[in-house]
């Protein structure tokens, strides 16, 4: 009896190999694959060369000539598609170094890591660079003055900046809790 769709069991992933790993992989078996596919060939000969009669050297011929050629297809089609693999990486990496690059042109306010955006932490704010973010995840990129309405204070390990941002500068002037935030009466 066939099961309902969506009630197969399913394959659990396995740990997943890195792409340079994989490109890596796949050029080693490609060349292996071409260089047994030419000691193929070279097997063939020397077994049709051992024999005197044409009809029996055919098989020999026939047998290492036509493993061989599909193991140097093969192997060739391996290494072929690690480059492209390898060269599409390489094209996606500069596609991505541009699009930030355009972003940081534009002079977009809501593009996160621009100068004046701080990372928001629990009570703190940091510079997205900061040490004590590295491997942490789902951070939030704030403006600084998101970060002083929510009452956070200044990291004192990257010391993010603290004032207003004027003219791509940021002036230092302290903000405290106490004072009132804008819009609140008294």
């Amino acid at each position: 009896m066939a099961k309902p769709p969506g009630t197969m069991k399913k394959r659990r992933p396995g740990p997943r190999i890195p792409d340079s790993r994989q490109i890596a992989y796949a050029r080693a078996i490609g060349l292996l694959f071409c260089l047994g596919g030419f000691a193929a060939i070279g097997l063939g000969w020397a077994g049709a060369a051992r024999r005197d009669c044409v009809d029996c050297q055919v098989p020999f011929l026939l047998s290492g000539g036509a493993a061989g050629l599909g193991m140097i297809v093969f192997g060739g089609a391996l290494l072929v598609m690690a480059q492209l693999r390898s060269d599409s990486r390489r094209i996606g990496a500069r596609l991505d170094d541009v699009a930030a690059a355009l972003v940081r042109s534009s002079g977009r306010d809501d593009a996160p890591g621009l100068p004046g955006d701080v990372i928001a932490g629990g009570s703190s704010y940091h510079r997205p660079d900061c040490r004590l973010l590295v491997g942490k995840t789902e951070l939030e990129a704030i403006s600084l003055d998101q970060a002083r309405t929510r009452g956070l204070s200044p990291c004192r390990v990257c010391s993010p900046p603290d004032g207003p941002a004027t003219d791509g500068q940021l002036d230092a002037t302290p903000v405290t809790a106490a004072e009132p935030a804008e819009g609140s009466a008294g």
